[in-house]
């Protein structure tokens, strides 16, 4: 492997741990929204934002 492959390969790892961090926070606030006013859109978007991050998460283990 060549270093420009592994500079790669770890940005592609930082950008997934970035992304499913915010995807938590995302979930995290949809929740924390709908417990507040109880409009099941917002808690369907917590719901979405928890599949991407698990998405997130496999994929940085296959990268």
């Amino acid at each position: 492997m060549h270093a420009s492959e592994a500079a790669v390969l770890q940005a592609e790892r930082r950008s997934l741990r970035t992304y499913m961090v915010t995807m938590l926070c995302l979930a995290a606030l949809g929740f924390a929204v709908y417990a507040l006013t109880r409009v099941s859109a917002t808690q369907f978007d917590g719901i979405i934002s928890l599949i991407n991050a698990g998405a997130a998460f496999i994929a940085s283990r296959l990268a």
